[in-house]
């Protein structure tokens, strides 16, 4: 068995999905045709490949205190993993945290166990516009 070797290419993208804020889709297991309007939004510092390996192993355990794979398992749904998107590349660490946090308030529906940092009130007209 041949160990898979990056090339500058790979480490270069790997490189760039870092720090991101991702959107994760579903589908329902009997028609893959079938898109649940259900999101999962997560930021994370790590590379999009390392979280997702993450959140599988997540689903696979059946893990309550994760928000993708109890939305999987309550509604029987599939994750949608090849069509987890970088929605956006964020460097600061505060702002990646309510960028997610925005982004999570301005769905009307998502997978997500909180809405992320909790913002100021006064902030909610602004969101809810979005």
């Amino acid at each position: 068995m041949t160990k898979k070797h990056n090339t500058e290419n790979d480490k270069k993208q790997n490189q760039f999905n870092k720090n991101v804020l991702t959107f994760v889709h579903f589908s329902s297991l009997s028609n893959s045709l079938s898109f649940c309007s259900m999101v999962y939004i997560g930021e994370t510092r790590r590379t999009l490949d390392k979280r997702l390996k993450e959140h599988q192993y997540a689903v696979k355990r059946h893990d309550e205190k994760n928000g993708i794979a109890v939305h999987a398992w309550n509604s029987n749904h599939k994750v949608n993993w090849l069509e987890a998107k970088v929605k956006e590349r964020v460097e600061n660490y505060t702002r990646r945290r309510i960028t997610e946090a925005v982004v999570i308030q301005s769905l009307p529906s998502t997978s997500n166990l909180d809405n992320g940092l909790e913002l100021n009130p006064t902030w909610q007209p602004i969101i809810a516009s979005l």
